[in-house]
């Protein structure tokens, strides 16, 4: 018994732009079999302003909260000898905690700020495929514009349909072969689901069967067409 479907790699991937900003760097070539690498670099128009102004501010948050607290401690002291009124020992404790507050706001905004610069430069850990660049290097882009698009490879898979009132994929022996170059290997089944659509398929499952790489697997296959065959 005999199904077919299109290899795919193991994710598609769309990555946009964070912020408003300029392409430095593009690293991604079209089709070819890459890893491990930073696939773009985006410069935002006003983050090293931004940058500079957060330093400006969590320095001078930190001074004011090593200023009340010594002012709380100096107070607390003061307080226990009798030498100041409860409530004015309340008033430094609110001005030390407002203190705290701001801190705390300022290295947020911090994380906010590097981890939006970190989505401006992803490094793609693992094997992948660059299907569609967007832009070119040195083009001014919007937060939000798509840059481009890859496909993860670490895993090649197949999907097809499939009617569960008569097959059973789990724990039987699977095979797959390419139509392009006739590469063949063992597979298996890793997940399935409901087909729901408008295509008169009630009663259909979807499988997604992924490919043991026995060498014959390339990224040139992706979009082709496969043969998973199963044994008994």
């Amino acid at each position: 018994m005999s199904w077919y479907g299109i290899l795919r790699g193991d994710a598609i991937i769309d990555y946009k732009s964070p912020v408003n900003g300029i392409i430095d760097s593009l690293n991604c070539t079209l089709g070819v079999d890459q890893d491990n690498t930073e696939i773009f670099k985006i410069t935002s128009i006003d983050g090293v302003y931004k940058k500079e102004i957060l330093e400006l501010k969590i320095n001078k948050a930190r001074d004011e909260y090593k200023k009340y607290k010594n002012d709380y401690m100096n107070a607390n002291q003061a307080f226990n000898e009798g030498l100041i009124a409860k409530n004015e020992l309340g008033d430094i404790s609110r001005k030390m905690r407002d203190a705290i507050i701001n801190l705390k706001e300022i290295e947020s905004e911090i994380e906010t700020f590097n981890h939006i610069n970190n989505l401006s430069k992803p490094y793609i850990k693992g094997r992948f495929v660059c299907q569609d660049v967007f832009v070119s290097k040195n083009s001014y882009v919007n937060s939000g514009d798509l840059i481009m698009r890859i496909e993860m490879i670490d895993r090649y898979r197949v999907e097809i349909k499939y009617d569960p009132v008569t097959t059973n994929l789990k724990n039987r022996n699977i095979r797959y072969r390419s139509l392009v170059n006739n590469s063949t290997g063992n597979a298996k089944l890793i997940a399935t689901k409901n087909l729901k659509d408008n295509s008169n398929m009630g009663g259909l499952k979807s499988a997604i069967i992924e490919l043991e790489h026995s060498g014959g697997l390339y990224p040139e296959l992706l979009d082709t067409a496969f043969e998973i065959t199963l044994y008994d």
